[in-house]
């Protein structure tokens, strides 16, 4: 919805190409998505990194040292939007 509302800018060139496109078009047609190839990516790209954080969370991987999370993860968070273009 943000993608056609004008709210979440669309990169050009796309960072979606190539093998990935394909991929990314499979899995739109698995599911019956119309949404923007770029709206799947995103959704890919954040879901794997929140992920990430919360998988090393649970597996005790962080350093000793690194007691707040809370700020990690809210740094990340920001870092993902900024990336993506929502301020």
């Amino acid at each position: 919805d943000a993608i056609q509302d004008g709210k979440l800018p669309i990169p050009e060139p796309t960072p979606v190409s190539g093998k990935l496109q394909l991929e990314i078009d499979a899995w739109r047609t698995q599911v019956s998505s119309h949404a923007h190839p770029y709206a799947h990516y995103l959704a890919l790209v954040i879901w794997s990194r929140v992920h990430g954080l919360v998988s090393l969370e649970i597996g005790h991987q962080f350093p000793p040292s690194l007691t707040s999370l809370e700020s990690l993860y809210r740094q990340e968070i920001h870092a993902l939007m900024q990336q993506i273009s929502i301020q």
